[in-house]
């Protein structure tokens, strides 16, 4: 049930500071030409979404369409950072 408390204290130690670590990383992805910029952390929680309003003239598919990828984008390039990150403090290989 507290599985935890049987983790050794280093690695429970590693833990708190792998999420500090993701916790304020911030990362910004940009799409649909720029006109579309995502932050994101370390953890994937999306910060941000700011939309240029010149964007807004090609209508509401192409602004989805924009919004869209610079999500998946964040959320892939926060993802991946999250993993590099556990494996370099946890000593996994690649």
């Amino acid at each position: 049930m507290l599985g935890f408390l049987h983790r050794p204290l280093s690695t429970q130690c590693s833990i708190d500071t792998l999420q500090a670590v993701l916790d304020t990383k911030v990362m910004e992805v940009a799409d649909g030409g720029g006109m579309v910029l995502v932050t994101v952390t370390g953890t994937g929680r999306i910060k941000a979404i700011t939309i240029d309003p010149a964007l807004l003239k090609w209508g509401a598919k192409v602004v989805s369409d924009s919004v869209l990828g610079a999500v998946q984008q964040a959320a892939s390039q926060a993802r991946e950072f999250r993993d590099t990150e556990m494996r370099e403090r946890m000593g996994l290989p690649d």
